[in-house]
């Protein structure tokens, strides 16, 4: 069976947007993420919740202390786990 290049492409993405600026979804899991570029650094968290109302709110959670941070010049803490 051959695919063409666009059914081949939706088929294989794992990852959808959402309706909400840096907010998106890995659909193997259902867990919401944040995705976001602080000063060209691209940041990506897990929110823990496979539920969109919550994801927003855990988004504006996460999203506010990280830009802050990054105006303020202090370092972005990293979790190496």
């Amino acid at each position: 069976m051959i695919q063409t290049g666009a059914t081949a492409a939706t088929s294989n993405c794992d990852w959808h947007k959402t309706s909400y600026a840096n907010l998106i979804r890995y659909v193997p899991s259902r867990s919401y993420y944040a995705r976001l570029r602080v000063k060209g650094k691209l940041i990506r968290k897990r929110l823990k919740t496979d539920m969109l109302a919550v994801g927003k709110f855990r988004l504006a959670d996460f999203e506010i202390p990280e830009r802050q941070r990054a105006e303020s010049g202090e370092a972005a803490a990293i979790n190496l786990v």
